[in-house]
């Protein structure tokens, strides 16, 4: 089947899945509809890009994949979500009527209006932090400990995808 991340039979399935991508002519953004929510995608992406990388997302997040963060969402129940490198922000937007309150790490300029807009109906209960997650604080750094000193600390669940410096913001 060609060249793939997503090696498995499952995979062909989404292949054949139909995508409408829209342009919220507000907002300037491509979006499409995620289980009745908008997910937001970047201004300058196409829209087949966004169709693309919608479909890759589809496929990762399926309950057979071993990309998959959780076999169950209800994993999620009443926890606070900290979503490091959330980029478009999609098992976030999944698990967002589950969770008590979402925390989201993102640091990529691109990803930021984007992420606003998903998540402007839940404003009340997600935070943005413009940083990137590592080992010590400092400039564009910050590390879980200092952003949660003084929060809740209990029931947490921390999602982490931020190419391969997992390790290091674990430190």
């Amino acid at each position: 089947h060609g060249i793939t991340s997503y090696p498995n039979e499952y995979a062909l399935e989404y292949r054949k899945r139909e995508i409408i991508v829209e342009l919220d002519s507000e907002k300037q953004l491509p979006f499409v509809h995620h289980y009745g929510m908008r997910l937001y995608f970047p201004e300058h992406f196409s829209l087949e890009k966004v169709k693309r990388d919608y479909l890759a997302l589809l496929t990762e997040q399926d309950i057979r994949s071993a990309h998959r963060y959780v076999r169950s969402y209800d994993e999620l129940q009443n926890r606070i979500l900290l979503d490091v490198g959330s980029a478009e922000g999609i098992f976030a937007l999944d698990t967002i009527n589950l969770t008590k309150r979402v925390i989201i790490f993102e640091c990529m300029e691109y990803w930021q209006k984007p992420l606003q807009a998903t998540f402007a109906e839940w404003s009340d209960k997600v935070t943005f932090v413009k940083k990137f997650v590592g080992n010590k604080t400092s400039g564009d750094f910050v590390t879980i400990d200092d952003f949660l000193s003084g929060s809740e600390r209990d029931n947490l669940f921390i999602k982490m995808d931020i190419e391969g410096a997992e390790r290091i913001a674990l430190e």
